[in-house]
C-alpha cells in the first residue's frame, strides 16, 4: 500500500466519523430533549468542556495552565447552574 492510498484511506475514515458523530449527536440531542426536557439536556451539555478536560489530562497527558483549567470548571459550573 502506498502512501497515497493511505492518505486517502485516512481522509475517508475521518469523514465517514464526521457524518456519522454529526447525524448521532443531533439524534440524541433531539432525544434527550424529549425525554428530560430543555432545561435538564442543557445542563447535561453544559458539562461537556469539563469532562473533555478530565479525558484530555487522562488520555492524552495533556495539561493546561491551572488558570486554563479552571476556566472549564467554571464555564461547565455555570451553565449547570442556570439551567
Amino acid at each position: 500500500m502506498t502512501s497515497e492510498h493511505l492518505r486517502l484511506g485516512v481522509i475517508l475514515w475521518f469523514a465517514l466519523s464526521g457524518l456519522l458523530n454529526f447525524a448521532l449527536v443531533g439524534l440524541l440531542n433531539t432525544v434527550s430533549i424529549n425525554l428530560i426536557g430543555v432545561s435538564k439536556a442543557a445542563s447535561v451539555f453544559g458539562t461537556a468542556p469539563l469532562f473533555a478536560t478530565i479525558l484530555r489530562v487522562a488520555v492524552l497527558g495533556r495539561e493546561e495552565h491551572p488558570v486554563v483549567n479552571l476556566g472549564y470548571v467554571v464555564r461547565s459550573g455555570r451553565h449547570i447552574s442556570y439551567h
